[in-house]
């Protein structure tokens, strides 16, 4: 069962592979993430299957014209709180998306690029350029495996390794939430 803070609804599960006792949990890679989700079991499972000896954390990065404004700065924090901890980060584009062979029939809806891009270049899970990395090293990895992700303003995000800041559009909150990237 995913933990949550009580009385949120979570929206329907998605294509997570199922934990004990056959619930699904978690958001499909491509999927914003749900108000105070943690990532599942599954989910952080998934997560692993993309951080390879390499250290490579992966995001998908939307230039389009139905990208949020924040983007770009966004993905400043996002590649320096990462770097920072010792990931090689990795961005995925629309260039990326165009490699995929049913590109033509899906590139009109702009939500299927992310899975796109992913599919195309053989990665299983896209970090949220939300997700921002305070303190998870690929050292913590390797001994430990994935970690939970809190949600900003959610129960114990201010010791998270990593916290998922969604719909945030002034970029000042995150850098002065009182953690430092």
């Amino acid at each position: 069962m995913m933990a949550v803070n009580p009385g949120r609804s979570l929206g329907p599960p998605t294509n997570f592979p199922a934990q004990a006792g056959g619930a699904t949990t978690g958001r499909a890679a491509f999927e914003p993430m749900p108000p105070v989700a943690l990532f599942s079991l599954a989910a952080a499972r998934a997560f692993g299957h993309c951080l390879t000896m390499a250290n490579n954390v992966y995001c998908y990065f939307d230039s389009s014209e139905h990208a949020e404004s924040n983007q770009p700065h966004m993905l400043r924090l996002w590649v320096r709180s990462w770097t920072a901890r010792g990931w090689t980060p990795r961005i995925l584009t629309v260039r990326n998306a165009e490699k995929h062979p049913r590109y033509d029939q899906l590139k009109h809806d702009y939500r299927n690029l992310c899975m796109m891009a992913a599919e195309a270049t053989n990665v299983k899970w896209v970090c949220p350029i939300e997700a921002i990395n305070f303190s998870f090293t690929p050292r913590m990895f390797r001994k430990q495996g994935a970690p939970l992700a809190r949600q900003f303003g959610s129960v114990g995000w201010e010791s998270s390794p990593v916290v998922h800041f969604p719909n945030i559009h002034d970029m000042s909150l995150i850098e002065h939430c009182g953690r430092p990237l």
